[in-house]
């Protein structure tokens, strides 16, 4: 966590750096509540309700809430984004 309501104070969002190595992905998932993302490095894909897009380094994603999606690294080298949630959250749930 880079930044979290526990040691930081931040009220609202908490922000991480998600990494994921070539041929690796995150589970499909949903979550009651949106998290936004931007992709610093690597290559990959986001499906998002059934949908794939494409994604580089300076890509903005937006994930609504209830909505299944998955982060595929499609490259050759890490995939490294930075996530932000919300600081009231429910746990994913798996897909």
């Amino acid at each position: 966590m880079l930044i979290s309501d526990a040691s930081d104070g931040a009220p609202v969002y908490n922000m991480r750096m998600i990494e994921i190595e070539p041929g690796g992905h995150s589970p499909e998932h949903a979550h009651s509540y949106e998290h936004e993302n931007y992709v610093l490095e690597g290559e990959g894909e986001v499906m998002i309700a059934g949908q794939v897009h494409p994604v580089a380094a300076g890509t903005a994603i937006l994930v609504p809430p209830d909505v299944v999606h998955q982060y595929r690294n499609t490259g050759k080298q890490l995939l490294r984004f930075l996530c932000s949630v919300p600081v009231e959250r429910l746990r994913p749930t798996a897909r």
